[in-house]
């Protein structure tokens, strides 16, 4: 039973060594005057084994290596105490307690290393290998195809349909349809990919798929997803872009969501000085997309000269007809007092106002637009007294003065809803 066993198991593992077939074998031997045995064992160091003096020279179908052991090459299976190394190639399964290393020779260009590679700290293939690799620290690979673990890193000249995980980092020179997830940054040099997931950063050439980074994304095309906690910078990007600050790229096809899009050819900017039922004066900048873009609002209150209010919010533009575009916009008003005896950001007093907004604009000039429309309001205010302050006033409210309602539970709290307008001329 054993014995079969053991049969199936090397019949498993020559399947796995795919990519090089007898004619190259004989080719290689004939070339290097390289000799094959089918079993060899390393006692402690090469020459102290089965293989004697001749250990470069020759290529194991199995070997066993008590603490190192050195080949020119090994076929299905090759276990070490410490290290196994082959100038040429491995195929089928190479375990070892510390590291593996093979392909260095200058004619392993010329071959392909596969199967199955597990070690306590490195892999290191000097040519291609395609399989899997799992190590505690690093894999190291000129090319490589297949899956990739490492504790530490994986580096690659060349990925291609590989997946790679690392607890530190992915660097490739060039990826080509790979995926990849990082504890802290992906780099990748040329070539797509799939996927791109790291806690801290990734940099990426092309991106078919998502690109996700707890701080930063950096891609050629992106077409897909891109997200990062802090800033995305991509050259074109079709889909979405979400960050928690900062967006940026030169065109984008799709959706941005940051506190800031700068979007370089096919971006909307647009500057309105504007008027409302309860801010004589608003200055808003739109940024964004048409489809979907951010709002950034000042607005001079009634009262004393340093009440102001600052708003953020969201809208959409739709066109109509040639000359005309309707927008509906949500936005959150904030009160902020600067005065000379007392300054206050959400701090003691809160006051505000959310709005929806509906305009129509209408071209005037090149650029120029009139924007009008009606808003629905709700007020949102603490009562809040100071000796410091002289304004009696405790809500944000149109010009015409409404009294507010309160909640029964909450007296210092007041509330209300109102139909408003407001109307401004934009510069696009």
């Amino acid at each position: 039973m054993k014995t079969q066993i053991l049969f199936a198991a090397l019949m498993i593992l020559s399947f796995l060594s795919f990519g090089q077939n007898d004619s190259i074998q004989n080719s290689l031997q004939n070339d290097l005057n390289l000799r094959r045995v089918p079993f060899q064992f390393t006692l402690f160091t090469p020459p102290i084994g089965t293989n004697g003096i001749y250990f470069a020279n020759t290529i194991n179908d199995i070997s066993f290596n008590t603490f190192i052991g050195v080949g020119a090459a090994v076929n299905y299976l090759e276990i070490g105490g410490f290290a196994n190394v082959n100038r040429l190639y491995s195929k089928g399964l190479q375990v070892s307690g510390f590291i593996n290393a093979n392909g260095f020779d200058p004619n392993a260009r010329h071959y392909k290393s596969s199967g199955f590679q597990g070690s306590g700290f490195a892999n290191f293939n000097g040519n291609h290998f395609s399989g899997f690799q799992g190590t505690g620290f690093l894999n190291i690979n000129k090319s490589f195809t297949g899956v990739q673990g490492s504790g530490f890193a994986n580096i690659n000249g060349t990925a291609s349909k590989s997946l790679q995980v690392a607890g530190f980092a992915n660097l490739n020179g060039t990826a080509e349809q790979s995926c990849q997830g990082a504890g802290f940054a992906n780099v990748t040099t040329k070539g797509d990919c799939y996927a791109q997931l790291a806690g801290f950063m990734n940099i990426g050439a092309d991106i078919n798929g998502v690109q996700g980074a707890g701080f930063m994304n950096i891609a050629g095309d992106v077409k897909g997803v891109q997200a990062a906690g802090f800033m995305n910078i991509a050259h074109n990007v079709e889909g979405v872009m979400a960050a928690g600050f900062i967006n940026i790229c030169d065109s984008l096809d799709g959706i941005p969501l940051g506190f800031i899009n700068i979007i370089k050819n096919n971006g909307y900017y647009s500057f309105e000085v504007a008027t409302s039922d309860w801010a004589p004066v608003q200055l808003n900048y739109r940024m964004g997309k048409e489809a979907f873009y951010n709002i950034y609002s000042l607005s001079k209150l009634t009262g004393p000269w340093g009440r102001l209010a600052a708003g953020f919010g969201f809208g959409h533009t739709r066109r109509l007809f040639p000359k005309m575009k309707l927008n509906v916009e949500l936005v959150h008003h904030s009160e902020f007092l600067v005065l000379p005896t007392i300054f206050s950001v959400y701090n003691e007093r809160y006051n505000s106002v959310t709005q929806l907004k509906a305009g129509i604009k209408q071209q005037l000039f090149k650029n120029i637009y009139l924007n009008v429309g009606p808003t629905l309001n709700f007020g949102n205010s603490y009562d809040w007294t100071s000796s410091d302050y002289t304004y009696t006033g405790k809500i944000i409210e149109p010009y015409w003065n409404v009294k507010s309602n309160t909640y029964a539970a909450y007296p210092d709290w007041s509330y209300r809803f109102w139909v408003g307008f407001h109307a401004g001329i934009s510069f696009n």
